[in-house]
């Protein structure tokens, strides 16, 4: 394989990669607003606590913590981890490192 080629077939990886990351950018921002406006539904239908039931509580308890966990992971998609192999030519540290 000629150095060429090489290029040719990391760059393509490297827009494959960038193009991919775009996508999951425009999707979270959705999802987040999905999300909020959920949360902000299920707060202003909730009863007053002294009305509250068990299964209220059950329910209640749920949505909050599959909401919780929806915004963690989509913290975790617009603050990504950034640490990779030192080798690798998709990361941008490993890049850097390069001569």
């Amino acid at each position: 394989m000629t150095e060429e080629e090489r290029v040719r077939i990391a760059e393509a990886n490297l827009s494959r990669l960038l193009d991919w990351v775009g996508r999951i950018d425009s999707k979270s921002s959705l999802v987040l607003g999905i999300n909020t406006a959920m949360l902000g539904i299920f707060a202003s239908l909730a009863p007053a606590p002294h009305l509250w039931s068990v299964r209220t509580v059950i329910v209640g308890t749920i949505s909050v913590v599959f909401s919780a966990a929806t915004f963690v992971c989509i913290y975790f998609v617009n603050y990504p981890r950034t640490k990779g192999p030192a080798t690798s030519l998709n990361f941008f540290g490993g890049i850097a490192s390069r001569t």
